[in-house]
């Protein structure tokens, strides 16, 4: 008997990017001949979540604090000091929005870990494999406002309850109607205060795999050992710790700074004019330089190209990091988080359907 695949709620607007669309119409007669014995599977999914905390300079700081003690000669110099209400409004809004796509790079680092611990073939299954594209692309977030998960937070909301900001991939937009075809995956992060300009990124990463493809795929049946809670813990803290992990946590940052750019409401913070904020200072990046990554980066991410310095994109993007500050990009180190400190063995947890990975930890 032949069975549709699980219902999923309607998924946000947004257009997946040209290189990340996959054939519909062979996706519809895969699927179409996929068969479910259990038909218990198809209103579950099995979701895994990866915890990471991060730690770095904040280059929005005075944008968000103007407020601050450490940050009056900033704000001053750079025009706060005014007593339009209205502009301050329209300016912690610019700022509010930049900080957030910014924050996304800790996020995409997350994601990109967590899909990166699954092997290529099996991620093409689970998430699709885009024409000119791959499925990485579509498994990891898109740092776009169109990606923004509908009632996520700001990145700066520190409630206990908040996750902070939250961005989905590329394949969650191709769930059309109901049906759930592809891994949806969700990029959470928020920001806390600690001194200074300091802060603390606080990521979670909540993968969502259709489990009756899991259930009924061949090729993920004779590799089902690999997707147990013990196993994709430990794949997803190799891939964390790994040294590609720690140059795409900084390429991530020129991801975002591509988003900003493309953004109608944050890109002025790439102008110099808006109070507290000079990412030439703290990132070492200019307008200018945004506009030419953006154009590298053309309709959407491509992750093998970032990754690439032989690329236009990555060889742009890699010649952006090395002019990254000393005291934001110095000391970047992967370490399993601990109980009672900052070090410990990680721990997974089965609930029902749902696998919990571990802490990670990542610090400046």
């Amino acid at each position: 008997m032949q069975t549709e695949p699980p219902q999923v709620s309607e998924p946000g607007s947004g257009k997946v990017p040209d290189g990340q669309k996959v054939d519909k119409g062979a996706s519809d007669a895969y699927f179409a001949n996929l068969t479910v014995d259990n038909s218990t599977n198809l209103t579950q999914d099995v979701s895994i979540v990866v915890e990471a905390s991060s730690k770095s300079k904040n280059p929005f700081h005075c944008g968000l604090n103007p407020d601050a003690a450490e940050c009056q000669d900033d704000a001053t110099a750079s025009g706060n000091a005014t007593n339009s209400s209205r502009v301050r409004k329209l300016t912690t809004n610019t700022v509010l929005q930049a900080f957030d796509l910014f924050c996304g790079a800790f996020a995409l680092t997350n994601t990109a870990a967590a899909c990166g611990a699954i092997p290529a073939a099996h991620r093409d299954i689970l998430f699709g494999k885009a024409t000119g594209g791959s499925s990485m692309d579509r498994c990891v977030i898109q740092l776009n406002g169109a990606f923004k998960v509908a009632g996520s937070d700001r990145c700066n909301d520190v409630t206990a309850s908040s996750k902070g900001v939250c961005y989905e991939n590329a394949a969650a937009k191709d769930n059309t109607g109901a049906r759930m075809d592809f891994g949806v995956h969700h990029g959470c992060v928020k920001a806390e205060a600690e001194t200074g300009d300091t802060y603390k990124f606080k990521t979670q990463t909540t993968m969502k795999l259709p489990k009756w493809k899991l259930d009924s795929d061949a090729t993920l049946q004779a590799q089902a050992a690999s997707f147990t809670p013990a196993a994709m813990q430990a794949a997803a803290q190799t891939e964390m710790a790994s040294a590609d992990s720690q140059k795409f946590l900084k390429a991530a940052v020129m991801v975002a700074i591509v988003a900003i750019n493309n953004d109608p409401q944050a890109s002025a913070v790439l102008d110099g004019t808006v109070a507290g904020v000079n990412l030439t200072e703290s990132l070492g990046v200019t307008k200018a330089d945004a506009q030419a990554m953006s154009t590298a980066m053309g309709s959407g991410l491509s992750v093998e190209a970032l990754n690439d310095d032989t690329s236009v994109l990555g060889g742009l993007v890699s010649g952006q990091v090395t002019k990254l500050p000393a005291t934001f990009s110095e000391n970047l180190v992967a370490k399993e988080a601990t109980a009672g400190g900052s070090t410990s063995a990680a721990t997974t947890v089965m609930i029902g359907s749902s696998v919990v990975v571990g802490l990670l930890s990542l610090v400046f």
